[in-house]
């Protein structure tokens, strides 16, 4: 009996055809998915530096994102020599005493707290993510977004403007109670922190 080879063949040559080209398929792929990787970091870092939508809710990525950046302010709040601790109490001083007549030490200490009371932002810039973290802390600092008053003097408005208010308040409640969820877990610290980093309120900080 006369036995075709020709399957078997194609076989053989299929696998060796394959073999030959792993290595490059291989490389192809894993340059694909490095390429994909790198993607997605950039579009992860892009999305770290906007600032929140109005409508926007704070994620855990959110709070995470202000909490780091909070604690290593604090962290910078421990060190600070005796002379910028100085330069925060003469501020304090000249802003809440009246008929202050600042002398150019004065000054000069002002200009120098100026710079230490946002040390915050400051770090917030050396990591990349000054935009959002501004949009996340302007919702810490009040835990809710202010509410806006829908019963005010709304007469100049039509009935179309009147009901896009209505429904923007709406959404924006929602959102107030989407944050306050969020951030309820951390309440203690961010107080804590807020309270290390209010250089003007304390001067001394809470750590010494």
């Amino acid at each position: 009996m006369e036995i075709n080879h020709a399957p078997l063949l194609c076989g053989v040559l299929f696998v060796c055809g394959c073999a030959a080209q792993s290595p490059t398929d291989a490389q192809s792929v894993g340059s694909s998915a490095s390429s994909t990787a790198r993607a997605a970091d950039r579009t992860q870092a892009a999305g770290e530096r906007a600032p929140l939508g109005e409508f926007e809710p704070l994620t855990q990525a959110d709070v995470d994102l202000y909490l780091k950046v909070m604690r290593a302010a604090a962290e910078r709040v421990k060190s600070l020599p005796a002379a910028d601790r100085e330069a925060l109490r003469t501020f304090r001083r000249m802003t809440t005493t009246p008929n202050q007549f600042p002398s150019a030490e004065d000054m000069a200490a002002m200009q120098r707290a100026g710079e230490l009371v946002a040390l915050d932002g400051v770090v917030a810039r050396e990591l990349g993510v000054a935009r959002r973290y501004e949009s996340i802390t302007s919702r810490a600092l009040a835990f809710t977004a202010p509410r806006i008053d829908a019963s005010g003097d709304d007469n100049e408005m039509n009935a179309q403007q009147k009901r896009d208010l209505r429904i923007r308040i709406e959404r924006l409640r929602q959102r107030e109670t989407q944050d306050a969820a969020t951030l309820a877990p951390h309440r203690e610290e961010i107080l804590s922190l807020q309270k290390q980093v209010n250089l003007i309120q304390h001067p001394e900080g809470t750590s010494r």
